[in-house]
């Protein structure tokens, strides 16, 4: 049994691994290129194939007159996609032909896997004879010169590494060894190529832009040209600049000139003459002046290479700005009064005021002058708007006039009520003074009335302040009650210097009163002690009552 298991097991290992590969190698992205025929004669049809099965490929094909880019993908499937494209091989020309395939390809498993490779086509000719040069083209021109005729068999090339010169201005390089072939290119007098070949029959294989060419072998020498002597002048004939002036005056040795030129111009026209016609001119910085210094540049450059450079200081005016000259209002004044450099002003007006009289003029020869805003003005705030601006538009600029306009009758009524405020302001003031007199007043007449009261009540006794002026005999006086607790009597107290006021049975208390401290007698003016004695009295009446 376990035997069993084992084998089916190993089956079952190469199956899936079989199976693995096989998708592995079916994902696998591939591109190649091939020719429906690699052996031709001259003049046959050859189609040259390329086919690709990927995800994603970037190709070019190049080589024997072959060049296409084949770009693209299948990236919406996530799948290898397959693709083909042909070319037909152009064979009018015996020779060998090779074409190219370079880049890369994606397969679904994101794997990227570089192409190169290529397929080689041999045609071969069909007649006895060729020439190597264009009809009508000196040098290589077509000429029907027998060392020019070729065979027609394929040559033989003899390998050499060797830099030649072509002898002749605009020889042909071929994409064969036929003057039928194909111009690949062409070569100035004097110009090097290196040759890798030389055949049995007047042909060169050259390398050319990088790949393989053919130039017929007399064209071509070993020896290199000395060159002709180049013209080194590098200056001008003449130069005229408009608008404005140059200094100093032109001279082709002076290089440092200046100018001016008035605000409106924004370019200058220059003329300017070569002294050799085989030198070069170039001017830059004449475009777009702006205020200011400008610079303007002029290179002169000879035959071999070396240069001459003109140098123009151009300096631009400032333009004055654009302003008003005269801004008045018929009956209205200005706030504040007008300035041209003032662009906003205010204005008071009535409620009868529909619009403004206004005169705005600029002294600029062809300005424009546009009022806005002075049509129907409505109580409250209104803006008035000036647009001035120059004949070419480049310059403008703005006045602006607010127009407060008000309702008489309102205004009147404000007038009023402000009048009624400051009234009312004024009897408010008046009433809070006499207001407040009134109230010192009757404070004062309290307190006198509750000195009064509290003097009539013995607490403070100030009732005898009229008593303090009497007569110096009696510096003191001083009453007195009997304590109860006090074994002195009346006579006790009287024997000490106290004096006894009328001490009828009526007092309430029987209690001395001693108010040495309390009140000074001295100085006691002699004719009032009347007043002393009715003092004395009015207190113990007082006393009695209660």
């Amino acid at each position: 049994m376990k035997k069993v298991f084992y084998k089916i097991g190993l089956i079952m290992f190469f199956a899936i691994a079989y199976l693995l590969i096989s998708n592995s190698a079916s994902n696998a992205a591939t591109a190649g290129i091939s020719a429906s025929s690699r052996s031709v004669s001259a003049g046959d049809s050859v189609s040259i194939n390329v086919s690709v099965n990927a995800i994603a490929w970037n190709l070019k094909v190049s080589g024997s007159g072959v060049s296409d880019s084949i770009v693209g993908g299948n990236l919406d499937e996530l799948a290898n996609k397959s693709t083909s494209k042909s070319y037909k091989l152009n064979t009018s020309t015996p020779g060998t032909y090779t074409v190219n395939l370079s880049g890369d390809v994606t397969d679904a498993s994101g794997t990227t896997t570089d192409v190169s490779s290529s397929v080689t086509v041999q045609v071969s000719a069909k007649s006895n004879a060729d020439s190597n040069a264009n009809t009508g083209n000196t040098g290589n021109t077509g000429s029907t010169d027998k060392k020019n005729e070729e065979k027609t068999t394929e040559p033989t090339f003899s390998t050499v590494n060797q830099t030649v010169y072509s002898t002749t201005e605009g020889i042909n390089v071929r994409s064969s060894y036929s003057t039928s072939s194909s111009s690949v290119g062409t070569l100035k007098k004097g110009e090097s190529v290196t040759r890798i070949g030389v055949s049995n029959n007047g042909w060169s294989k050259v390398k050319y832009n990088g790949a393989i060419a053919y130039i017929s072998s007399s064209l071509l020498t070993t020896t290199k040209p000395e060159e002709e002597d180049k013209s080194d002048v590098k200056a001008l004939k003449s130069l005229v600049i408009s608008p404005g002036t140059l200094s100093p005056e032109f001279n082709a040795e002076t290089t440092k000139y200046t100018m001016s030129v008035g605000a409106d111009v924004d370019k200058l026209n220059i003329e300017a003459l070569l002294e050799d016609e085989k030198s070069k001119l170039s001017i830059s910085g004449n475009d777009s002046l702006e205020m200011g210094e400008n610079t303007v540049k002029i290179v002169v450059t000879a035959e071999d290479e070396t240069a001459r450079t003109y140098t123009i200081i151009v300096t631009k005016e400032e333009q004055e700005q654009i302003k008003l000259s005269t801004l008045t209002i018929k009956g209205v004044e200005l706030d504040p009064k007008f300035d041209p450099s003032v662009y906003e002003y205010t204005v008071e007006v009535d409620s009868s005021v529909s619009k403004l009289d206004i005169q705005a003029l600029c002294d600029v020869e062809n300005a424009t002058v546009e009022i806005l805003g002075n049509e129907d003005l409505t109580i409250g705030e209104n803006t008035i708007t000036i647009m001035v601006k120059s004949e070419d538009g480049k310059q403008n600029v703005t006045y602006q006039i607010v127009v407060n306009k008000t309702d008489k009758t309102d205004k009147a009524a404000i007038t009023q009520n402000t009048t009624n405020t400051d009234d009312n302001m004024k009897y408010i003031i008046v009433g809070g003074v006499l207001g407040t007199i009134l109230l010192i007043i009757i404070i004062v007449l309290i307190v006198k009335k509750v000195r009064k009261n509290k003097s009539d009540d013995g607490i403070e006794l100030n009732f005898m302040d009229d008593i303090k002026k009497m007569d110096e005999g009696e510096d003191k006086l001083d009453f007195y009650k009997q304590d109860s607790n006090d074994n002195k009597s009346k006579e006790d107290y009287k024997d000490d210097g106290y004096i006894e006021m009328n001490t009828n049975s009526s007092i309430k208390t029987n209690k001395l009163y001693n108010i040495e401290d309390e009140v000074d007698f001295s100085d006691v003016d002699k004719d009032k002690k009347r007043r002393k004695k009715d003092a004395i009295q009015r207190y113990w009446s007082r006393m009695r009552e209660q």
